[in-house]
């Protein structure tokens, strides 16, 4: 028996020794398709009868039947593997994420400690000082100046560190504006291009922030391993798709090189929002991130 698509023989065994006699065929049909071939003979004697074709056509259609089973446990087995690859995957993606987070909960909680609670707790001090000295009717207006100054700069630090987390134009404006502005204080040349289709339009907050969370950590990529001499960024929209491209001159790197834990994170963060995620690079080519995020447009501004 010879099956269709990888020509297998299945040998089921010999009716007598080889004589150079007569041989035979029938095709295993099932329903419209030919899964294979029956080859049968040579006879040990003589030539086929009607009843020798017959028993081959009876014995054809169960082993049609079986051949289209064991194919069907085979795709399913396959498809069963697959699934147990993404759910494996999938688990491992999401202890990432929990990683990353928790780990990004300690660097906010040793920031705000070791630096801005310090700064805090030294006003607080200066201020005790200042009254102190005002009570003893001294003049306190350098102090108050400088306790001022050390207020303000304070302010500059949490506005700084709150834009880092979640930049609140990001939230007002959206996703261009906060990718633009994003782009402005890059040190080296930054293009943003965005497709017209996008004005006034606002996607669910969690593709936006991962949006922009993947272009915020591909420039800082950039400015780590890049040494490029320039970015472009292109935001569009297509078949239900928000695109975010970000393309870069630099070395580059070889594509099996992808697995680093910042290009990780970045395909964590699309694929939890039911992106993909594509990296294409190679030495000395520059590196270009490719995703695709469902767009999933807010009501209040569907176009």
């Amino acid at each position: 028996m010879r099956l269709g698509g990888d020509g297998l023989p299945v040998s089921l065994g010999e009716a007598g020794e080889h004589t150079g006699g007569p041989r035979g065929e029938f095709p295993l049909w099932y329903g419209d398709d030919v899964l294979g071939l029956i080859e049968y003979g040579p006879k040990a004697e003589g030539r086929f009868t009607p009843e020798d074709h017959h028993l081959v056509e009876t014995l054809a259609r169960p082993a049609a039947l079986a051949v289209h089973n064991v194919r069907l446990t085979a795709e399913l087995s396959a498809k069963v593997r697959e699934v147990q690859r993404q759910a494996l995957e999938l688990d491992a993606s999401r202890a990432r994420i929990v990683h990353a987070q928790d780990s990004e909960r300690r660097r906010i909680e040793r920031r705000l400690h070791d630096g801005i609670q310090q700064e805090l707790v030294a006003l607080v001090a200066k201020l005790a000082l200042a009254r102190s000295r005002l009570h003893r009717g001294g003049d306190i207006d350098a102090e108050l100046t400088e306790v001022q100054d050390d207020a303000y700069r304070v302010i500059d630090e949490l506005r700084e560190f709150a834009h880092g987390i979640h930049p609140p134009v990001l939230t007002d404006q959206g996703l261009v504006a906060a990718v633009t502005s994003c782009a402005r204080r890059m040190p080296i040349p930054v293009t943003v291009h965005s497709d017209a289709s996008l004005d006034g339009v606002r996607f669910a907050e969690n593709v936006e922030e991962s949006a922009f969370y993947l272009v915020s950590e591909a420039l800082t990529n950039v400015l780590k391993h890049a040494r490029a001499g320039r970015v472009s960024i292109r935001i569009a929209r297509g078949d239900g798709w928000l695109l975010v491209d970000v393309s870069d001159d630099g070395v580059g790197f070889p594509t099996a090189s992808t697995r680093g834990s910042g290009l990780t994170g970045m395909r964590d963060r699309i694929e939890a929002v039911g992106g993909e995620l594509d990296i294409v690079s190679g030495d000395g080519a520059g590196t270009t991130i490719h995703a695709r995020l469902w767009e999933r447009v807010r009501e209040e501004t569907r176009a």
